[in-house]
C-alpha cells in the first residue's frame, strides 16, 4: 500500500487514522550531527516533524519509500519493516548526499558520499568508511588517496597522488603514513624509500636525489628520525665518494669521506 503520512513524536497520521509507529525507531536511524557537519545514520535525533511518502506492510515503512524531514534532509530508496535497508539515497540541506546500500540503518556495503570538500566511492561499514575506496579532495586538483580504509580513516595499504604531484605508495595508520613506503618527490626529482613513522621518515630508509641534466644520482642509505637524515648512515656521491658515519639532524657528526 502506497500512501503520505506526516509523523511527530510517536504517532503517525495516515488520513484519518494515527497508528503508534514508534517514530523514534525511524529518527534514531536518520540522523546525527556527523565530524564534518554533516549526518550520520543510526544513531539519537530530536524527533522534528516528517513526512513520509511510499509503501506501508503491517503498518510500517516498507518497500520503496521517501522520507523528507523538515530540517530538509531527505532519504529515498528502500525500507524494511522501519528500517532504512538496500539501495537509497539520502540528501542534507547543504548540498552533500549519499548514494548506495544500507544495512541496519547505516551506510553499509558500496556507496558515494560526496560533499563541497571531497568525494569518496567505495566500501563502507556501519556508517564509515571500511574497506578499500578511492577519496577525493575536490578543493585540490588532482589530489586523491585510493587504497584501505579502516574506521573512516586511510590505514592498510594505499596510493596518495598530491596536488604538487607528488606520490606515495605504501603502508598508513590513522591517516598518515606509518609503516614501509614509497615517496616520489616529481618536482624535486627525488625518491624516498623506506620506513615512515607519524608521516614521516623514520627508521631505515634510502634517499635519491637524481641529476637528469648530468645522468647522475646521489643517494643515502641509512636512518632517519622526525623525517631527517640521523643515526648511520652512508652518502653515496655520484663522482664514486661516499660519506661513512653518524648523523645527526641532517649533519655530519664524525667525517670519514672515502672514495672508490
Amino acid at each position: 500500500m502506497t500512501s503520505v503520512a506526516v509523523s511527530t513524536g510517536d504517532s503517525k497520521q495516515e488520513g484519518n487514522h494515527i497508528e503508534n509507529l514508534s517514530f523514534k525507531s525511524i529518527v534514531k536511524q536518520i540522523a546525527v550531527r556527523y565530524d564534518d557537519s554533516h549526518f550520520e545514520l543510526g544513531k539519537p535525533y530530536l524527533p522534528i516533524e516528517t513526512k513520509y511518502e511510499g509503501s506501508f506492510q503491517n503498518g510500517l515503512y516498507h518497500g520503496l519509500g521517501k522520507l523528507i524531514f523538515g530540517d530538509g534532509i531527505i532519504y529515498e530508496g528502500n525500507f524494511v519493516e522501519h528500517r532504512l535497508e538496500g539501495e537509497g539515497k539520502i540528501q542534507w540541506p547543504d548540498g552533500s548526499n549519499y548514494q548506495g546500500e544500507f544495512r541496519n540503518g547505516r551506510r553499509n556495503g558500496k556507496g558515494t558520499f560526496v560533499n563541497k570538500r571531497t568525494q569518496y566511492e567505495g566500501d563502507w561499514r556501519d556508517g564509515k568508511k571500511h574497506g578499500r575506496g578511492c577519496l577525493k579532495f575536490l578543493a585540490l586538483d588532482n589530489e586523491y588517496y585510493e587504497g584501505e580504509f579502516e574506521d573512516d580513516k586511510r590505514h592498510g595499504i594505499g596510493i596518495m597522488h598530491y596536488q604538487s604531484g607528488d606520490i606515495y605508495e605504501g603502508e598508513w595508520s590513522n591517516n598518515k603514513r606509518h609503516g614501509k613506503g614509497t615517496l616520489y618527490f616529481t618536482s624535486l626529482f627525488q625518491k624516498y624509500e623506506g620506513e615512515w613513522e607519524n608521516g614521516v621518515p623514520s627508521g631505515k630508509g634510502k634517499h635519491y636525489y637524481f641529476n637528469f641534466t648530468t645522468k647522475t644520482c646521489n643517494f643515502y642509505d641509512g636512518q632517519f628520525k622526525n623525517g631527517k637524515r640521523d643515526g648511520f648512515g652512508i652518502f653515496y656521491y655520484a663522482d664514486g665518494s661516499r660519506y661513512i658515519g653518524e648523523w645527526s639532524q641532517n649533519l655530519k657528526v664524525c667525517r670519514r669521506l672515502f672514495s672508490c
